[in-house]
């Protein structure tokens, strides 16, 4: 947490990773239902088309798939979850770069995707 973290109690620094843990958890729901938005409001434009719709829907379930496994890496790193703030005797908790191979591959490389490939279906469209 850096130098200023010497200035911090144990009890205040345990406080603020479960707060952090909180947003983590509740900040991966927001980005999933915001970047849902854009593929259902893309299924107004051709209501007539079952490939369109076909096509949405699997976006939306790449993306509900991807934040569904870090939701659940989210809770499954540290068992018990709260060794993840305070020491637990025979805790077990995955190396830091698990954790950063799995939010690059459901944040990183599919979201990024699927905002260009929902680019894509507007200029379709001649939105843009």
């Amino acid at each position: 947490m850096g130098r200023h973290s010497n200035f911090v109690s144990p009890e205040d620094t345990a406080q603020i990773i479960r707060w952090i843990f909180g947003v983590q958890v509740t900040s991966n729901a927001g980005v999933f239902l915001a970047r849902a938005s854009i593929p259902l409001l893309l299924l107004r434009f051709r209501p007539d088309s079952r490939a369109w719709k076909i096509t949405i829907w699997i976006s939306v379930t790449v993306q509900f798939m991807a934040f569904a496994a870090n939701e659940v890496w989210d809770f499954a790193a540290c068992q018990p979850a709260r060794a993840m703030w305070e020491e637990v005797v025979g805790a077990h908790c995955a190396a830091p770069l698990a954790g950063w191979v799995v939010g690059y591959t459901t944040n990183g490389k599919d979201y990024d995707r699927l905002d260009l490939f929902h680019t894509h279906m507007l200029s379709l469209k001649g939105w843009l």
